[in-house]
Formats: C-alpha cells, structure tokens, sequence
C-alpha cells in the first residue's frame, strides 16, 4: 500500500473511482445482492496487536461463498480469481492508505464450485495509528467483472498503558502451524453445528514480568453461562498470542458470545465476540427452526405444517429437510435451489416490508413469497385525497396486486385481487 499524506488529486481520483466503478448502490451491494437479499460477500476488520505500542495492527478479513464466483477450467480444475480492494479514509475524508490485491481458488469438483457453504477466503493486512476510520471493501470477480463493496467503520484506541488485548476471531488451523497467525479465519460469526476444530485466537500484552489471568465465558445469549475458565499467561512488552479451543458437537442453534477479561490492580481490559451457530445444510437465514416451519404456510399443506408443528423439537429439522427434500428440483446436487430461493424472499421480505411485524408476514411479504419480483411495480406515495398505495404487476401471471398504505406507517394492506390467490 502507500500513503497519500494530502495529495488532494489523488483523493478526488479515488472518490470518482469508486464512484464510477461501484455504482450508486448502498452500502452491501450491487444490483444482484440487491435483488437477492443476500450478502455476496462477508467481511469483518480485526484488531491485532502490534509490536509499535503507538500503532495496531488491522486485518481486513474476506469470506465468499463459491456460488458468488465463476470458475472456469483450467486443465482438469476449475479456477476463480478475484481482486479485494481495501480503502481506508479519516474523519476528514482524507485518503489514509489503499491497498489491491489479487487472490485465487481452485476446485477439482465441479459441483463444489456451486456451493454456498464452501468459501474463498482473503485476508488484507494494515497498520494504523489511533483515530476512527472508515473502511471500504470491494470485491471484483475477475472473471465476470462483477462487483460488490461494503462501507464500514473501525474506530482504533490507544493501545499504550500497562496492559493490551486485542480482538477476538473465529478461526481454523492454517498452513503454517508456526506461526501463531497462520490460521484460516471464519468471517462473518457464523459457525455450522458440529463443526470442528474450530478455536478463537487472540492477543495480549502486559508490562510485566509476573503471570496475568485471562479470564473467559462461553454464553449462550442472553444469558446461559455454559462454561468459564481462565488462562495464566506470561506476558511482557512484546505480545503473547493465544487459542482458545470451541468445542460445537453438543451446541445448538442459537446466538452466542465468548467474553474475554484481564482485570488486575493497574490493568482492565475487556473484549467480546458474538457468533451464531446455525443448522447444517439449511440457509443461512434459518436461525430458528420453529420460525422456520411456520413461514412454510404459504406453500405447505395444513397436515404438513400440523405434523411438523406437533414434532419433538429433536425430530422437527428432519421432519423440515424431508419436507424440502421432497421438493428439490436437482436432488443429485448439493443445493436445493427451491429452498434457497424460497428463503431468500423470506429474507427479502424481511429486510424490506418489516413494520410492527416481520416482513414474511405482511402482506407485501406473503405475495413477494409467493410470486417472486414483480415485473412492474406502481407506486404512488402522496395521492392526493387518498393514501400512499401501490400495484405489483405480473405480466407473466397475467395477475395484479394493489397495496394500500392505511395507517401511514408503511404498512401496506392487499386490497386485491383476493379471487385470484
């Protein structure tokens, strides 16, 4: 990377790249990622310590799922190659530093390249002094050109003082076993049910030559302490790196916190990482099985839903993947691409019809469910002598929905065509 110091042409190129490169969409996405109501990629930004008392040391972690990329052949694999681009400006607007690089992965399966829960993985290393930043990350499949950023923030304390601690990151083993930071990030806080050898590294540093306790909860959120230990460490001005092996195989899905603490007579340090474990093979946005089994009643029998309703909770998520099982489109795959599409409007509807109820289960959300976008969409939010509305039109349907906004609070009531449902 380099440093731009005030270069002010510099900067205004920038700005109009960016611009120019990545569109007008908000923060999350393209047009696509619009359209889906998916992340195309997760990112987190982790602070480490560093050996400079008066910097910190910042990865930028990259986690995208192989069905956001196209891989061509290469021989006998498949390749995708993408490029991360990193930019971090000050409160001022003020380009700090930028960073490109190029990454690639290789499949031997053809089938594993279609795949949600299989990622390709990037990590961009900085170092910045203290001060609140904002941080843009764009990912370019080189492939197919296509493009998605996400804006974000990271604000950097002052880590001199007696004692430091860095962030928490969920992580596998990497290559490189030698080196303490040589691990395989999980970005995004999210863990499968069952997964292995999964641990949570962190940093410390303490200006002192006795032992320090490191003390940690594993929670299950809001507030079921399910184990609490403590690690005495030695620890001196140059930083001690440490693992925490995350046993899964008895956890169940649900949301979760690790809470870490140095807490002696002149140090108190204090960092937390929150995570959700969710089900094996089912989207991402399944996060309860229970909810997910009710918004099956737009395309579920009645004794569908009663007989997965009435199940021992131990035996519902079987009950729920035969349900799906038996509607899979392509069943010698690993995706079942009606499922994935039919919770993807779930979380759609989610992201945009919410009101004092979850989107799925508005009105908007039941047709959005059920038809997919409309091909048309007419609004009119400042009627005169009348309320904001809007007609949805499926020309392939040959079907039209009108939306009034009664209460004018955004919540939108059909008012028809109920006869043709």
């Amino acid at each position: 990377h380099r440093c731009f110091g005030c270069c002010w042409l510099t900067v205004l190129f920038i700005f109009i790249f960016l611009w120019g490169c990545a569109g007008t969409y908000p923060p999350g996405q393209g047009p696509m990622d619009l359209k889906r109501g998916l992340p195309v990629f997760d990112h987190e930004i982790i602070r480490l310590l560093s050996e400079d008392p008066d910097l910190t040391d910042v990865l930028v972690l990259v986690q995208i799922p192989y069905d956001n990329l196209q891989f061509v052949r290469d021989q006998d694999t498949f390749k995708a190659n993408y490029e991360v681009m990193v930019v971090v400006t000050d409160s001022t607007g003020m380009v700090i530093t930028d960073h490109f690089s190029t990454f690639s992965v290789e499949e031997a399966n053809y089938y594993q390249t279609n795949s949600q829960n299989i990622f390709a993985r990037a990590r961009v290393p900085l170092s910045l002094p203290e001060g609140a930043y904002d941080v843009l990350v764009e990912v370019t499949d080189l492939e197919s050109k296509g493009r998605s950023r996400v804006a974000s923030t990271a604000s950097i304390d002052s880590k001199s003082g007696p004692c430091r601690l860095s962030d928490i990151i969920l992580a596998k083993p990497g290559k490189d076993e030698s080196d303490p930071r040589s691990f395989t990030p999980i970005v995004g806080s999210f863990l499968y049910m069952g997964e292995k050898d999964v641990f949570l590294y962190y940093e410390a540093a303490f200006n002192s030559i006795e032992p320090v306790e490191v003390q940690w909860q594993f929670i299950r959120l809001p507030s079921d302490t399910l184990k609490a230990d403590k690690d005495t460490i030695q620890l001196n001005r140059k930083f001690c790196q440490n693992r925490i092996p995350l046993d899964l195989n008895t956890r169940i899905a649900g949301e979760y916190s690790v809470n870490l603490e140095i807490n002696t007579k002149n140090c108190q340090q204090r960092t937390t990482k929150k995570f959700r474990i969710q089900y094996q093979d089912l989207p991402r946005s399944i996060t309860n099985i229970d909810e997910a089994i009710e918004q099956l009643r737009y395309i579920a029998t009645g004794e569908e839903m009663e007989t997965m309703r009435r199940a021992f909770h131990s035996a519902k998520e079987g009950l729920f993947k035969k349900f799906w099982k038996e509607r899979d489109p392509t069943p010698g795959t690993e995706a079942n691409e009606q499922m994935i599409e039919y919770y993807r409007r779930v979380d759609y509807a989610n992201q945009k019809f919410s009101t004092q109820r979850p989107g799925w289960m508005t009105d908007r959300g039941l047709i959005y469910i059920k038809y997919g976008d409309p091909s048309e969409i007419i609004r009119n939010l400042l009627p005169k002598n009348q309320r904001p509305y809007e007609i949805w039109i499926y020309h392939e349907h040959g079907i039209q929905f009108e939306f009034v906004d009664r209460t004018g609070f955004g919540d939108y009531e059909l008012m028809g065509p109920i006869s043709e449902w």
